[in-house]
């Protein structure tokens, strides 16, 4: 009879050794090894997007393509002896959800502007008729515009609730709201 041996150790941070193999495959072209690791990657690739950019963010699938799109034209630069492909993916898919939040950001605050500046015109002072100017401008906004402007100034809802109540990512719900916002100042400045 023969001695069992105990298996190997198995290290969290070892590189799997199906890694390289699969590696070898998709530098080769191999479609069926880019089906085999999204179907193995992507639910955790998407659990970490959802992570940093919320669950219900229509970007997260965005970020999980992009991630797969980079990982694929930088499959030279995938070492399996530093890492294993999830990991290597991971940091990709982090990379590209902390660059969508910067993003984000920077539109927050060009939208904090335009707010900003419509800001006097809305005041709760009704002197010279402002007031009824601004609601009549906006009034006259075509729609999703109005809806976006009624909702945001006058409804005080956040962007996220603006995007999940028009069926929109944020990023697009923020862009058009600073147009839309743009487009209202105009009406302002012309009116008055």
């Amino acid at each position: 009879m023969e001695a069992m041996t105990a298996p190997p150790p198995i290290h969290l941070d070892d590189p799997r050794p199906a890694d390289r193999g699969l590696a070898a495959r998709l530098r080769a072209g191999d479609e069926a090894a880019e089906a085999e690791l999204w179907r193995a990657l992507s639910p955790r690739l998407k659990a970490t997007a959802a992570y940093f950019l919320g669950w219900q963010d229509a970007d997260v699938e965005d970020v999980v393509q992009q991630a797969f799109m980079a990982a694929f034209e930088r499959l030279d630069d995938y070492d399996p002896g530093r890492a294993s492909l999830y990991t290597w993916m991971n940091q990709i898919c982090v990379y590209l959800c902390f660059k969508r939040v910067r993003r984000r950001k920077r539109l927050v605050h060009a939208l904090a502007g335009e707010l900003e500046l419509l800001a006097p015109s809305v005041a709760p002072v009704e002197h010279d008729g402002r007031l009824a100017a601004v609601r009549e401008a906006v009034e006259a906004l075509d729609e999703p515009c109005r809806s976006l402007v009624q909702g945001r100034v006058y409804q005080d809802q956040s962007y996220a609730a603006l995007a999940d109540r028009m069926k929109l990512p944020m990023g697009t719900v923020a862009s058009r709201l600073a147009r839309c916002l743009r487009a209202l100042r105009g009406r302002l400045m012309a009116g008055g």
